[in-house]
């Protein structure tokens, strides 16, 4: 605030706040007294030079079942903050870029035995957004014939913490067959695979090009073949 201690010691709120603020404040305290419980909140006060976020925490000291007084601490959370909100700018480019570029990811916790998987690896999978895979679940959705060389390389992630980069068919929930590519990269800890984060890409409309173009190359192919 831009003051020393001095200048708050027999101050009122309103002495030491605005009007608006100090009204604010003031109500939070006769909620601690009234309540008889710990109440904890967030405020902006503007500072002289900045703005800071302050986190509060004010307890209340009773005596004979009657609140003497109150105790409050309150720390700084202004970077703390400016992080949290570049964290969810990150998470948000993040989410657009897997929507343009059609790419999921996701991680399994070996020791744990938990899996988590971003909104777009489900799209794939043909599933509702919030659906829960747990770990290897995801191979069922393979399509029969590549199946086994899915559960091959998965295997070999956790026994041998081998890495893996494929491109197979997926059979949806949804009834819609996709061609993927399946990355994963295993971390290990001690020789022990410990965890496994992958990505996961729609990749059937360059599939379906590629097939379209070989289709072409075979019809010029068989057209000279044919001249005289």
């Amino acid at each position: 605030t831009g003051m020393t201690a001095e200048g708050y010691r027999g101050e009122t709120l309103q002495e030491i706040f605005d009007d608006e603020q100090a009204v604010d404040v003031l109500d939070k305290y006769r909620t601690c007294v009234e309540r008889k419980e710990i109440i904890e909140y967030e405020e902006t006060l503007e500072h002289p030079s900045d703005t800071i976020e302050w986190q509060t925490k004010l307890t209340p000291v009773i005596e004979n079942g009657t609140v003497t007084r109150i105790v409050g601490v309150a720390r700084d959370i202004t970077d703390r903050r400016g992080r949290e909100r570049e964290l969810e700018r990150y998470r948000e480019i993040l989410a657009k870029a897997q929507t343009i570029a059609n790419i999921g990811a996701w991680e399994a916790n070996l020791r744990r035995d938990e899996s988590w998987t971003t909104e777009q690896v489900n799209e794939i999978y043909g599933l509702p957004p919030e659906a829960d895979i747990g770990i290897g679940e995801g191979i069922d959705y393979f399509h029969p014939d590549d199946r086994p060389i899915i559960e091959d390389a998965f295997e070999q992630a956790i026994e041998e913490g081998e890495p893996y980069d494929l491109e197979l068919r997926v059979d949806g929930e949804d009834g819609e067959r996709r061609w993927v590519r399946a990355q994963a990269d295993p971390s290990l800890e001690d020789g022990e695979t410990v965890r496994i984060r992958g990505t996961f890409q729609d990749i059937t409309e360059r599939k379906q090009r590629e097939r379209e173009l070989e289709q072409s190359r075979r019809r010029l192919r068989a057209l000279f073949e044919q001249a005289p």
